[in-house]
Formats: C-alpha cells, structure tokens, sequence
C-alpha cells in the first residue's frame, strides 16, 4: 500500500478502525491501521456509516499514493465488512516529527512534551525541542483549557500530515494524560491560605472582647453613680 506502483490498484484491506465518527471534522472518512501502527485514511460514501473505533473491518476500494500518504477511496457500490476474526492491536510507531515520510502518514505513536500554548481546539508542545501542535476537535470530548502552559502531558495520536506543518490528533480523552502539573506561581504560598493574622490572634481577640466588654460596664456604672449624685444634689437644693 506504500509504494507508488500501487497507485489506482483496486485492493481489499483488513485492519482496525483508528477514529472516532467526526474526528476528521467534515470529511467523511476514517483511518483504518495495520498492526505494526501505520495508517491509511479511507473514504467513504456518503450512504456509509463511519465503522466505530477498534472494530475490525475488511475495506474494499481503490488505492491512490499522494505525497501526504496513501488514501483508500471507497465506490458507492463498495462496502466495508466486519470480520470476527482478532486482529492484533495497533502497535505505535517511532516517527521523525522533524521530517515524517508519506509512509508515516496517520501512524500511531506517542509523544511526550510540556505545554507551551493552549489554544481553543489545540495545544502546542515542545517535544524534545521541537513544537508539535496537537489538534482536539469537539469529537474527541476534551477541553484544552484543563491544561496549563508548563504542564508535562503524553499524548498517544495519529499523525495528520494533511497540512504544511504536521500534527497529532487523539482520539479519545484518556490519550492526553498529564505526566506532570506545571509549576504553581504561588507555590511559596501553602494551599490553606494561612491566615494574616498571628496564631495568637483568636485568643488576643478574644480577650480584647472580654476587656472591652469589662470597661463597658465600669462605665456604665461610673455613669449610674454620677447621674445619682446629681439626682441627691438636685433634691437637697429643692428641700432648702
């Protein structure tokens, strides 16, 4: 399937389905992958159902090598079948993110790196020093934005090479695990949030309570005598 001679060959292909429906936004299609993890896009006429994740199918179509990989392009009287038979699982590859070949096009494989961009559908990461963007269309059912710039994440993806710069697009949620938290900016500061104030602060607070309240009533009683006095003084004056 990744030779030029085979371009325009009618061929049936055996493999498991390495997409989720929509992961490649409109185009209907899905990849299909061999055992030892290398891909092929396949597709489909618009009569057909995108076959789910995992199945093992049989494909029949016709092949067609473009410098982006090879492509499976499905007749409207051609069918894809499941088969009952195990297929091995999909291996994940080594790929040169520095200069894929069109044999690596929608390969499975990992990536390690920190984040370095977040963005709205994708992350940027700095894998070994070289920045790969990693694509997360809504089909995939995770948001970018729980990630922070500076989090370690390992991501297990195909290789989209469909664009100038190439990119990783996971499947499922559970393929962009977080090695490592970024570094907290406030890690000097303990997560409880120590008070202000000094330890000894709710027992002198207290006690101020207890003092005020003291005085409080020293005053009131000060008041009390002082407006008696002037009471008894004021009768003795009118009795003279």
């Amino acid at each position: 399937m990744f030779e030029d001679n085979a371009n325009g060959v009618r061929v049936r292909v055996t493999g498991t389905v390495g997409s989720v429906p929509r992961l490649l936004g409109a185009t209907h299609a899905f990849i299909l992958l061999g055992e030892d993890g290398r891909g092929v896009i396949v597709y489909l006429p618009k009569h057909l159902n995108v076959p789910p994740l995992g199945g093992a199918v049989r494909v029949m179509g016709t092949l067609t090598s473009t410098y982006k990989g090879p492509e499976l392009r499905m007749k409207t009287t051609d069918v894809w079948q499941t088969v009952t038979m195990a297929l091995a699982p999909p291996k994940t590859r080594s790929v040169d993110l520095l200069i894929p070949g069109a044999e690596d096009a929608w390969s499975l494989m990992t990536a390690t790196g920190t984040v370095k961009e977040v963005k709205a559908r994708a992350l940027v990461l700095d894998a070994d020093g070289v920045d790969v963007q990693v694509n997360i269309p809504p089909a995939v059912k995770y948001r970018p934005q729980r990630l922070m710039k500076g989090d370690t994440v390992r991501v297990t993806a195909l290789l989209d090479l469909r664009r100038d710069a190439p990119a990783l697009l996971p499947r499922t949620p559970d393929e962009i695990e977080i090695v490592k938290h970024a570094p907290s900016s406030v890690a000097s500061v303990s997560t409880d949030k120590k008070s202000a104030f000094p330890d000894w602060t709710p027992f002198g607070a207290a006690a101020g309570a207890v003092v005020l309240t003291g005085a409080a009533k020293r005053l009131r009683e000060l008041l009390r005598r002082r407006r008696l006095e002037t009471l008894a003084k004021t009768a003795i004056t009118s009795a003279a």
